[in-house]
């Protein structure tokens, strides 16, 4: 009898393993690496004891300036960049280009890439501030993510982000609702439908198509998660206090911004550094003479100027510098002159000034360095003028590289009877019809994909450092940041 019954035991479990094998199981589970958790800051023993250690300050050269620590707002790299030091997404690459657990502990990929349900850690705190009643870092919550990606579509913020996440469930129907009827009163929409928080530890996200990178689009800065009291009533009061492994501390003038430690950053393991200071600077010249006095360390993206004066002929660092200073593994992005679509007249200008870029490439690139390679003119559709003695107006820009290709533009012009006046806005209209802009992988500026393109290049972008400060990955993308590993040798600090 018990031996029946055994039998019969056994080939029930058996049957039950048949079905449970045969559903469909989560195309993709990924858990996190189960990193060492810090203790609460209240408890004495995993306070910083600055007295037992070195303190460790990190000095960046930068030659764009932080105008705001909005992630939505970010314009430029830099900015981008900063972002990373201060908030989270929910993942995020690692040093190998790889996409890693960050505020979710593990995810699952359903229906062919077009659901995927995130697990969030339960240890995340965000910085303190004043923002929150107590002063203390509240828990970060899934009803925070999905704030985050419906303020994208928020009228009052640039719409780069929501463009990157255009195909959720829902976010163009909330975002054509949010743009475009101006009394709240009489929107429909109460958010994205393709966003759900099944609990303060859950969040899903459903796509109208499958998309493969959509990871990676999550690990870019334009996702990362900061908590809705950061945000006020304008974009002015917005509040940079986020989860990530440092907090803003203080900008004690219009070119320094200070970032400390968070002591309660989940990683405890992964932070080296006491403090980062970003230093701007208009002269990449500056910058540099800072790197060889040793008060910076790490400038993370050369421009023409510098890359001239460090660079050899095939890109890689002059023999004399490579003692004392590293250079990064180049970096591809693109600039684009774009003509601002308006019809006719401009058409016509567009094609005589791509020939003569064309023709006069050599003037054209003068004091961009060897980083430049790839030109490409733009003159199809272009050919119905042989005018050449152009009125032009371009936008002024803040990347250096784009910056001297408009005065290389200028002077190109000048010489052949023309001119181009840059005019200090930042966005083209219909008198202001040529401007730049720098694409990069996965961060591309589709708000000016309908203006046509009258010429680009391709650059290789490097970072420069000191020898003394080790752990700076190289990054795959320009605007790519991560200082966690960052170490430096107490003989380079200030």
């Amino acid at each position: 009898m018990n031996a029946a019954v055994s039998t019969q035991n056994l080939a029930i479990s058996f049957f039950l393993l048949l079905v449970l094998t045969s559903c469909k199981q989560p195309e993709t589970v990924i858990v996190d690496r189960n990193p060492t958790t810090k203790a609460p800051a209240d408890t004495t023993d995993t306070l910083p004891n600055y007295a037992e250690k070195d303190f460790r300050q990190l000095t960046v050269g930068v030659n764009e300036n932080i105008h705001s620590l909005d992630p939505l707002l970010a314009s430029n790299t830099t900015e981008l960049r900063a972002a990373q030091l201060i908030y989270e997404g929910l993942v995020r690459f690692d040093e190998s280009g790889e996409i890693i657990p960050a505020i979710a502990q593990k995810w699952e990929i359903q229906n062919n890439h077009q659901e995927f349900t995130f697990h969030l850690r339960t240890d995340i705190f965000y910085h303190d501030s004043d923002i929150f009643g107590s002063g203390k870092g509240r828990k970060l919550v899934a009803d925070d993510i999905k704030f985050v990606f419906e303020r994208m579509a928020n009228n009052n913020v640039p719409p780069r982000a929501a463009l990157l996440f255009m195909d959720i469930e829902g976010m163009n129907d909330y975002y054509q609702e949010q743009r475009h009827v101006y009394n709240s009163a009489l929107r429909q929409i109460s958010g994205i439908s393709g966003i759900t928080v099944p609990s303060d530890s859950t969040v899903v996200f459903r796509l109208n198509h499958p998309d493969r990178d959509f990871l990676k689009k999550l690990a870019t800065p334009r996702a990362v998660i900061y908590p809705k009291e950061a945000v006020g009533n304008d974009v002015e009061s917005f509040k940079p206090v986020g989860s990530g492994p440092y907090a803003f501390s203080q900008s004690p003038n219009d070119t320094t911004l200070i970032f400390s430690t968070f002591n309660d950053y989940h990683h405890s393991t992964e932070s080296n550094l006491d403090r980062v200071d970003f230093v701007s600077s208009e002269s990449e010249m500056a910058l540099w003479d800072g790197l060889k006095s040793g008060s910076i360390q790490y400038i993370p993206e050369i421009g023409p100027q510098l890359a001239d004066s460090v660079l050899s002929s095939n890109g890689t660092l002059k023999p004399a510098l490579t003692s004392s200073f590293s250079l990064s593994e180049p970096v591809p992005t693109t600039l684009t002159v774009h003509q601002f679509f308006d019809g006719g007249t401009t058409v016509a200008s567009g094609a005589a000034l791509t020939r003569l870029a064309q023709k006069d490439s050599l003037a054209l690139f003068h004091g961009m360095g060897p980083t430049v390679h790839n030109a490409s003119f733009s003159t199809d559709e272009l050919q119905s003028s042989s005018q050449t003695k152009l009125s032009l107006q371009s936008v002024k820009t803040e990347d250096p590289y784009g910056e001297q290709l408009i005065k290389n533009l200028q002077k190109l012009l000048s010489n052949n009877g023309g001119s181009l006046k840059i005019r200090a806005v930042r966005v083209p209209t219909h008198k202001i019809n040529l401007f730049v802009t720098e694409r990069g992988s996965l961060l591309s500026n589709s708000i000016w994909s309908g203006s046509p393109s009258l010429f680009s290049l391709n650059l290789s972008l490097h970072g420069i450092s000191t020898k003394r400060l080790s752990g700076i990955a190289h990054p795959q993308y320009s605007w790519w940041f991560d200082l966690r590993q960052a170490q430096i040798s107490k003989s380079d600090q200030n």
